[in-house]
């Protein structure tokens, strides 16, 4: 997920800003704390494991043996197993087979074909991320939260109805919430990241890596 973050800030939306939470929601859901332009590591270089931020407390075992952490009720492996459910007791009707899709492509297209049980099953998961970053949104004095990505509209509706309600600001954070935007790039597109690592890691002048970072930029695109 560092990897992640560090390909939306050379390359991506974060370059724009120094200091934000990024959220990677794909086969699992990670995020990263930039602080400053680097991603903020603790003692066992771990950064920002939002994914065990437990939204759900009789929700689906979690690897790490917690029930229902974020992780385990909002990835895509997670959003899979309602869906076969939902299958099994025949409530959203059968999903179309198509070759060249996978099976959560096909969860994707019944939600955005407007069929109301796959698209309350992504509201949902918009309304528990929204709740887990708004649960955090303190930890640092953010600009932004980066989120990649969300897959349906009304999904994001809900995320950022969620964070709106449950958010709060302590004494002294003056100003509006942090906003919450679209990341650059889906998880196919990352072709980027071996680039990113290799800008981050030799270049240790911000200016030189910038400078980097933009010629890299032209030629990737």
């Amino acid at each position: 997920i560092n990897s992640y973050a560090l390909a939306e800030y050379w390359f991506g939306e974060g370059s724009r800003f120094n200091n934000y939470l990024f959220v990677f929601v794909g086969r699992v859901l990670g995020s990263a704390i930039m602080v400053n332009g680097k991603i903020l590591k603790g003692a066992r270089n771990i950064s920002s494991l939002i994914g065990h931020v437990v939204v759900e407390p009789e929700g689906p075992e979690c690897i790490c043996g917690k029930k229902g952490c974020l992780d385990a009720v909002v990835s895509e492996i997670a959003i899979e197993r309602e869906a076969r459910h939902i299958i099994g007791t025949k409530e959203g009707g059968f999903l179309a087979y198509n070759q060249d899709r996978t099976f959560f492509d096909e969860i994707v297209n019944a939600a955005k074909s407007g069929n109301e049980t796959y698209i309350e099953l992504f509201k949902r998961r918009g309304n528990y991320i929204g709740k887990a970053i708004a649960e955090i949104i303190n930890l640092v004095d953010f600009e932004v939260i980066i989120l990649s990505y969300l897959n349906i509209k009304e999904e994001w509706q809900e995320m950022q109805e969620a964070y709106q309600t449950y958010s709060y600001q302590i004494d002294g954070m003056t100003g509006s919430l942090p906003k919450i935007i679209s990341g650059t790039f889906k998880e196919e597109q990352l072709s980027m990241v071996p680039s990113a690592i290799v800008v981050d890691r030799m270049f240790s002048d911000l200016d030189i890596r910038d400078n980097a970072a933009g010629e890299l930029r032209a030629v990737l695109k």
